[in-house]
């Protein structure tokens, strides 16, 4: 399978109203410690695993380095140890959300990890609050950085299309999306599999916008990480109910010209979906 090099973003300062400028993810290795944002299917992991190959570094998910005690590998490790997906071990959590990254933090202290990355979902990182418990690691000389996982380029959905899809014409296929208003699923690799797959080889879309519509609605809906998934539903989740809830709140956004929603609001308003 195909692995693109990936470019993220530094997250500047809140009163700095420069515009950072992507670089690469290579970039960011002499960094002592940092932290990969990014929307759910944007490839941190697969992120994580490239940059853990290359250095030589430890790999593991978060839940695993909380719930095992013996790492013996990463004691006094000076080789940074990428521990991939706090949201999900925040999703599973039946205490406050922050406990798990206390937990993460004291098992980094007791290792004495030398130099360590953190994925999570965008979504689920506090900011400033989760950073500086991180900088409490780190030497005063050293900061830890948040980056954000940046969308793939063009020439990645095209390279990824061919390599990872099979898909013999991949100008055709972006083009085909474009006009059917759905690029932006494209720079996301989790919807292009999605949509990859849906449409097949052979470039065959249906027939009217709306048909592509819901053909992309039933896949969107669908939770993929198996954690935030147990964490979220009981049961089987009904994906019609959960299509109807989002109509509703896009409606509402619509017409109400609202930026988004917050979790409390979408709660308040539930009965009604």
């Amino acid at each position: 399978m195909l692995l693109v090099l990936r470019t993220c973003v530094r997250q500047t300062d809140t009163n700095d109203e420069r515009i950072a400028e992507p670089m690469s993810l290579n970039d960011a290795r002499a960094l002592m410690a940092y932290v990969l944002l990014g929307d759910p299917g944007m490839g941190k992991t697969e992120a994580f695993r490239q940059q853990a190959e290359a250095v030589g570094g430890h790999f593991i998910n978060a839940g695993d380095f909380l719930a095992l005690d013996d790492h013996p590998e990463l004691k006094n490790s000076m080789l940074p140890v990428f521990i991939d997906g706090l949201d999900e071990t925040r999703a599973g959590s039946t205490v406050a959300g922050r406990v798990p990254l206390d937990s993460i933090r004291n098992k980094l202290r007791q290792f004495g990890c030398h130099s360590f990355r953190l994925s999570c979902r965008a979504a689920d990182w506090f900011g400033n609050p989760d950073a500086a418990k991180l900088q409490a690691l780190l030497p005063a000389a050293e900061e830890i950085q948040v980056l954000t996982l940046q969308p793939l380029t063009a020439l990645d959905v095209e390279a990824i299309l061919r390599k990872n899809h099979s898909i013999g014409d991949p100008h055709a296929f972006i083009t085909s999306a474009a006009q059917h208003g759905l690029t932006d699923l494209l720079l996301n690799p989790q919807t292009l599999g999605m949509l990859a797959k849906a449409i097949g080889p052979n470039n065959q879309w249906p027939e009217t916008r709306q048909a592509v519509y819901e053909m992309a609605c039933d896949r969107l809906v669908l939770e993929h990480n198996e954690e935030h998934r147990t964490a979220r539903y009981k049961s089987a989740p009904d994906h019609d109910r959960l299509k109807r809830a989002a109509a509703y709140l896009c409606a509402v956004q619509l017409i109400a010209d609202l930026a988004g929603f917050s979790p409390l609001w979408a709660l308040l308003h539930k009965s009604r979906c």
